[in-house]
């Protein structure tokens, strides 16, 4: 019965995921974009999912106030932001046909000059910006990519994503299985695409700073890394003021591939990746993630998260 009751549910929201993509269909794209913020502020205001996890994450950061702005300011857009985000998400396919009217990328050659190793590369990234567009959008440039994701809870929505995401030759990993998938896709010179930025606890992480506080941080990017010899490129998306998203591919990490040196190496590289992720979030601080408990392996974690919805 159980199970009965879950899959109607699961078909009930995809028909309204359906409705609601229709129904966007009949205003400018522009217009939806706008619109967002408005719904981003109404459910900071009046739903506020996890909004104290958000404004407690920002204040252990910075703070009341962030260039004498005030975290709650800074909270209310980020619910602006990942509303858009939605918005995008659900305006997909209309974007990918206008690609270039919507995102800039900033050297690309650079994957490609790694992949000219043949060791494949690495896209190491955060939840910062829209990171889903951002790698959809390097597919869609010609980069032969492999995401790491989580399927979503929904399988109707799930299987629709999946596909969308396959119209533009990317492959895909479910990031709680092994990591020989993700192995095979850098050794047949692929770009695999990893997000290092949650806490997944000690045992599982190493301990890095991030804002000046202690926390764990997942250390695939670098393991993999050092096991095939790829090469690891920091890449971030970010949202400029005219609507225009912009994904900047910076230079390649040295890395020392010694094996002897590989401990050490696998803390260094998680903490500089961790570092370039901080750099831009002080940039954007809008557009970062605040909504998952980031340092709930940090000594402060019990009070920091204490009653936190």
């Amino acid at each position: 019965m159980s199970s009965l009751f879950s899959e109607g549910k699961f078909v009930a929201e995809y028909a309204a995921y359906t409705a609601f993509k229709a129904f966007l269909r009949l205003f400018s794209y522009h217009f939806i974009l706008k619109g967002s913020n408005r719904i981003g502020e109404w459910i900071f205001y009046y739903i506020g999912i996890r909004r104290n996890i958000a404004l407690a994450n920002l204040r252990y950061a910075f703070g009341d106030y962030y260039r004498g702005q005030a975290v709650e300011d800074i909270s209310r857009k980020m619910y602006g932001h990942f509303s858009r985000m939605a918005m995008e998400m659900a305006n997909m396919d209309r974007i990918m046909k206008r690609i270039d009217h919507f995102v800039q990328i900033r050297h690309i050659e650079r994957f490609k000059e790694a992949l000219l190793g043949g060791k494949g590369a690495i896209l190491a990234t955060g939840h910062f910006g829209n990171f889903e567009l951002g790698a959809l959008a390097m597919a869609r440039a010609g980069l032969p990519l492999t995401l790491t994701i989580k399927p979503l809870r929904n399988p109707f929505l799930d299987r629709k994503l999946k596909d969308f995401r396959r119209t533009l030759g990317t492959e895909m990993v479910n990031v709680n299985e092994s990591s020989r998938p993700i192995l095979s896709a850098l050794k047949r010179n692929r770009v695999v695409c990893l997000l290092g930025d949650q806490d997944v606890g000690r045992l599982r992480g190493t301990t890095v700073e991030f804002f000046g506080h202690p926390t764990s941080a997942p250390i695939g990017t670098a393991r993999m890394a050092l096991q095939t010899g790829a090469t690891i490129l920091p890449t971030f998306i970010f949202r400029e003021e005219s609507g225009i998203h912009v994904v900047e591919v910076e230079h390649p990490l040295d890395v020392n591939y010694a094996k002897h040196r590989r401990e050490k190496e696998i803390r260094r590289i998680t903490q500089t990746l961790t570092t370039d992720l901080e750099r831009w979030v002080r940039r954007y601080p809008e557009q970062y993630f605040w909504v998952h408990r980031r340092w709930k392996s940090n000594p402060d974690g019990e009070w920091l998260y204490s009653e936190k919805g």
